[in-house]
């Protein structure tokens, strides 16, 4: 299992487990259940006492409850138990396991997380491979013991660090955290008096005001509700390239929420499986659907649509017609146009058509998997096998993927978006490429039939709202094709991660699907992207 198949991380809402606080109306996994159903994002088993055998058997416990809920869990300070449950990681202090040393041991596809005191442990924690990092403790509390002499950071502690950790290359793009006397009354306080110019805590870790709680959904519900109101929508800082793109993201999210803006008319000319779930979509999303195909009435509709997409998944040469014909009135127009080249290597006929489309009509975002993307590329030396409209695995890994990504959208000059277990997305601009990794999702994505189709559905409506996002997106540098492409892989893949912990099976998953998508709202993305700049 790779980090990109692991529950997201999320420092929002950070419950550290103390088997001791629990009390005596209910059980220690019974408080874990009513904090994961109301709002904790993040868990750490943390068992001081237990030997290693009991310690295991409640690890793999609480795992399956954490997994239940989409919800990671970390285990405190001892790795073989992690190891042995698999769960998402593992979180040590200074007194602890040397960092790098802990990274070698859990490899590269577990969690890691670090107790820093001083910059010099942070930046030590970062270079060894550290995936977030908590500071000491903010408040005195009850529930650890420090060492004689140890002084709480108090928040002008905190607000040092986190200034410290942004003005040091290692630091400034790792999220923090703080710990330490926290409950719902002071973490607004704390979250916004800690905040610098350049960085900002990303959650607060707890554990007494929740453990302890003779109603653990309600402390958890008021817990949650405060930090995310002091958490600001988006980051106040924008450490690296990968949170400017996120945040351009998720601003054109933002219009598309935006009940001041004009819901965009996406204009499909799709295919006969996906149609009803394209436009259940789009509506979730902020869009209004029109499917219209006629040969007679296509250019009239292209001629008001906010944006096009073109799905070639079930194709006739009628309908051939009518989409070169739209491509052409929204190209005429500045109107956004999405290909989605459904099985573009499957067949003669279905390649023919792609070349042609890719011929006569100008793509603001072509998105494919890596067969149909392949197929289009044409990369010397690179074939991708088709499998009817399924794509089997690159060759090569990742620069294979970087390559084929970057090969199309140089091309065409259409932001490119190639899903798989990883999504890569591709821009070429002013004689440069950007490829970007986007490494959430869900294997359930791949259990129903048309998730590929609907998430080109999803890029038109972001390429759709971008006018009501320009502001936005100059302010960061961001291309708008690259943030509506970046934006409808990004909806689609958090959704179907939010969507996961109410799946029953395939049916149930599908449902919860759109739902996620309904509901999803900017934060959810800044929160959850996993996001990654790669060299072209």
């Amino acid at each position: 299992m790779s980090l990109a198949n692991r529950p997201p991380l999320d420092l929002a809402v950070y419950l550290v487990t103390d088997s001791g606080l629990v009390p005596e109306t209910s059980t220690f996994l019974a408080q874990i259940e009513d904090a994961l159903k109301n709002g904790v994002t993040l868990l750490q088993l943390r068992e001081k006492t237990l030997d290693t055998g009991a310690f295991v058997t409640r690890a793999r416990a609480v795992r399956a409850l954490a997994h239940k809920y989409g919800v990671p869990l970390l285990i405190n300070d001892r790795i073989d138990v992690a190891l042995a449950v698999d769960a998402d990681g593992v979180h040590i202090g200074q007194d602890d396991m040397d960092p790098k040393l802990a990274r070698q041991i859990l490899g590269a596809d577990k969690y890691l997380g670090v107790t820093v005191h001083t910059l010099a442990d942070a930046v030590r924690a970062a270079e060894a491979g550290a995936n977030y990092l908590g500071t000491c403790a903010v408040f005195d509390t009850a529930t650890k013991k420090h060492k004689p002499g140890f002084e709480p950071l108090g928040v002008a502690g905190v607000r040092k660090m986190l200034a410290d950790a942004a003005a040091h290359p290692a630091t400034a793009g790792l999220p923090f955290c703080t710990i330490g006397g926290l409950h719902a009354g002071n973490v607004g306080e704390v979250l916004r008096d800690s905040a610098t110019a350049t960085k900002k805590l990303d959650g607060v870790a707890v554990v007494s005001c929740i453990m302890a709680a003779a109603d653990a959904g309600e402390a958890t519900r008021e817990l949650a509700a405060a930090v995310h109101a002091a958490l600001p929508v988006a980051p106040a800082y924008a450490a690296d390239r990968t949170r400017e793109l996120v945040d351009a993201a998720a601003s054109v999210l933002a219009a598309l929420r935006d009940d001041a803006v004009p819901a965009p008319l996406v204009h499909h000319l799709t295919n006969l499986v996906v149609m009803n779930d394209n436009a259940n979509a789009a509506l979730h999303m902020g869009g209004s659907p029109v499917m219209a195909h006629a040969r007679n009435e296509v250019e009239a509709m292209a001629g008001f649509a906010s944006a096009l997409v073109i799905n070639v998944g079930t194709l006739s040469d009628d309908w051939v017609e009518s989409m070169i014909a739209a491509g052409k009135t929204a190209n005429a127009r500045g109107t956004p146009v999405v290909l989605d080249p459904v099985g573009a290597g499957a067949t003669p006929y279905r390649l023919a058509v792609c070349r042609r489309l890719l011929a006569e009509v100008k793509f603001a975002v072509i998105k494919g998997n890596a067969g149909e993307i392949a197929a289009l590329a044409d990369v010397q030396g690179v074939s991708v096998e088709q499998r009817g409209v399924d794509s089997g695995a690159v060759a090569g890994g990742e620069a294979t993927s970087v390559a084929l990504a970057a090969a199309l959208a140089k091309a065409t000059g259409a932001a490119v978006a190639m899903s798989g277990a990883t999504d890569y997305i591709a821009y070429h601009h002013s004689g440069s490429t950007t490829v970007v990794a986007v490494d959430n999702g869900t294997p359930w994505l791949s259990k129903i039939t048309g998730t590929g189709c609907t998430t080109a559905t999803l890029t038109g409506c972001f390429a759709g709202v971008l006018p009501a996002a320009k502001a936005a997106l100059d302010q960061r540098n961001v291309p708008a094709h690259l943030a509506a492409a970046l934006g409808g892989i990004l909806a689609m893949c958090i959704a179907g991660e939010l969507a996961v912990k109410d799946a029953k099976g395939p049916a149930s998953f599908k449902v919860a699907l759109f739902d996620a998508m309904y509901h999803l709202a900017p934060a959810d993305l800044v929160k959850r992207a996993r996001v990654r700049v790669l060299e072209a």
